[in-house]
């Protein structure tokens, strides 16, 4: 017995030290209790490839709700209790990487005690350990934001942990990956762990490093023939009642060698006899596609639910889906539009129309001789209707223009307005928005690059004295893209489709599309996406941004205009009476029916 206690621990793959250690905590699993990787079994191949010591890089490009997260976790837990060495976990940002300590990391280490026992070890001796860094014997991890470039220096790396790349920021130093990596130089044996779910084509790091592998991709054993195919969504087949409503809950993959559709009870035990197989022979990057098929967390009914409500709800709603659940880039194949098919739209608005919006905004832009402003309302389906478009012609830097303003905007009755502070008259501007303070008038401010949210908090600004008006910071990229994709939106039906009045011009519709999306590489290629302008003139494009981010300011409660709405609506009549009169006419009424059908001659 003494001798068996110095022998070392035998050797374990990643995936056997999870079976054999790993705890799910309670208050991040819906599975809490004992790891089993025959669960997730498509896990096992790349939890255990990390080991392979001819695999450096290992990639996963995958949908949400596989387990990523607790694949980072077991590769983390393995390499404290069997190979201590120092380790960086890089999150898109600090605040995401607090989070993942503290709600993901550390109740592993909790309710894991092999793990226990030897962080408690170091803590009693090394005081150093935060939320963002942990010490343990032999090795420690760093947990940090892709936004913060100044921890990434000088600190040797062996083994890299990178969740969600697709969203990392790109800093004055460099990307934060490229960054990160330039750390394992010194270590012979360095792994480098990606992990992410994409967004666009052509723009998506994870994408790019999933090529460069060895592309593999799951398949599973058909219930019917046995022969194996890799499960996507061009195989996903679903019933139709006779009314043709789509019934989901009939969803199941086709299967490209006998055509059964392997139906969603067959569906946990093919994933458990699933194989791999790596499109290219690459063994220094092992890269995998993980769909939400796969996942014993996501049935075929919720995946054909989701993409049904992305179809009919338009606008980036696909995208989302094609990222979240198929676990692919996405490519717009609609990407454009010119002004002659948005003018085909116009059209004279009739009583309908007007009932159809429930929110109008105003978006304002100043320019050195004029304002120009657009009057929109908007549903809760994201469609639009322009209610006006008006220049003001003057000079900022006097009252009467802004006398004439507040005159243009009498005729119209609105909910909110937004106006631009970026140009050269921004006292001016923060001095009309505080002379009209508590009617919702909005003064913001734009800032570019992506991963900036539509509006954010307000900063106060003077206007003089104890006097200030609120600064709403937008995120232009995200704006832009959420109004470039509505005027895509083809149907009037779907939402965020636009319409337009007869008044419009040509230039007006020019102007709504002189703004294009660009993507360039910045440094070491990392995507950088800017937004240019294709023509001089865009003021129509700036207003309807601006009437867009009045809404977001707006936060609208849409649930409680639905109500009302429905209050205030009139009563229908009640059929079952009025039937009963049809079919028990009084005496009067008999000898009314008969004069007048006498009168007409019948």
């Amino acid at each position: 017995m003494a001798m068996a206690s110095l022998l070392p621990p035998p050797k374990l793959t990643i995936s056997e030290w999870a079976d054999q250690n790993r705890m799910l905590s309670a208050e991040s699993a819906s599975e809490p209790g004992r790891w089993r990787t025959s669960r997730t079994e498509y896990m096992r191949e790349i939890l255990d490839c990390v080991l392979d010591p001819k695999v450096s890089r290992v990639t996963i490009m995958s949908s949400s709700q596989i387990g990523k997260t607790e694949l980072l976790l077991n590769i983390i837990g393995y390499f404290v209790e069997y190979d201590p060495t120092p380790m960086i976990l890089l999150q898109p940002t600090e605040a995401m990487a607090k989070v993942f300590s503290k709600d993901r990391l550390s109740p592993m280490i909790r309710d894991t005690k092999s793990l226990t026992d030897l962080f408690t070890k170091s803590k009693s001796r090394d005081s150093s350990n935060t939320i963002l860094q942990k010490s343990f014997l032999g090795g420690s991890l760093a947990i940090i934001g892709s936004n913060s470039p100044s921890q990434l220096a000088s600190r040797p790396i062996r083994i890299v942990l990178a969740d969600e790349i697709d969203r990392y920021a790109v800093t004055s130093e460099g990307g934060a990956l490229d960054l990160v990596k330039r750390r394992t130089a010194t270590f012979n044996n360095r792994k480098i762990i990606t992990v992410s779910t994409p967004n666009l084509v052509g723009e998506s790091e994870v994408h790019a490093e999933y090529e460069a592998g060895s592309r593999a991709v799951f398949e599973i054993p058909c219930s019917n023939c046995s022969k194996y195919f890799e499960q996507k969504w061009d195989l996903m087949v679903w019933d139709k009642d006779e009314e043709g409503i789509h019934q989901p809950g009939t969803s199941g993959m086709t299967c490209p060698h006998c055509e059964t559709k392997n139906e969603q009870k067959y569906k946990a035990n093919q994933v458990l006899n699933g194989r791999w197989n790596h499109r290219t022979d690459n063994e220094e990057c092992r890269s995998f596609h993980v769909g939400s098929w796969v996942s014993p967390f996501v049935s075929y009914k919720e995946i054909t639910e989701d993409f049904l409500k992305a179809k009919s709800r338009g606008g980036d709603e696909m995208r989302v889906h094609v990222n979240t659940f198929h676990g692919l880039p996405y490519e717009n194949h609609k990407a454009k539009i010119n002004a002659n098919e948005l003018q085909e739209r116009q059209r004279k608005f009739t009583d309908a129309d007007h009932e159809a919006y429930d929110i109008v905004t105003v978006g304002v832009d100043v320019q050195g001789n004029r304002v120009e402003l657009e009057v929109v309302g908007y549903n809760r389906a994201g469609q639009s209707w322009n209610l006006g478009y008006e220049v003001v012609h003057g000079d900022p830097n006097f009252d009467t223009l802004w006398n004439d303003l507040d005159s243009r905007l009498a005729k119209y009755k609105f909910n909110a307005l937004a106006i631009d502070t970026g140009g050269h008259h921004t006292k001016q501007v923060y001095l009309w928005v505080h002379r009209n303070m508590g009617k919702r008038y909005y003064a913001i401010k734009g800032r570019g690059g992506e991963g900036i949210p539509t509006t954010s908090a307000p900063t106060h600004k003077s206007v003089g004295g104890n006097q200030k008006v609120p600064l709403y910071t937008l995120g232009t990229n995200q704006i832009k893209s959420i109004v470039t994709q509505s005027l895509l939106v083809e149907e009037p039906k779907d939402n965020g489709y636009c319409n337009f009045p007869e008044e419009l011009d040509t230039e007006y519709f020019l102007q709504l599309l002189s703004e294009r999306r660009v993507v360039t590489k910045a440094v070491r290629g990392t995507a950088k996406v800017e937004w240019v302008k294709s023509r001089r003139r865009n003021e129509a494009f700036d207003v309807r941004c601006y009437s867009y981010a009045a809404l977001e300011i707006l936060n609208v409660n849409w649930d409680f205009i639905e109500e009302t709405k429905q209050m205030n609506a009139p009563k229908k009549k009640n059929n079952t009476l009025e039937s009963k009169k049809e079919y028990n006419p009084s005496l009067a009424t008999l000898r009314r029916r008969a004069r007048k059908e006498a009168r007409n001659g019948n």
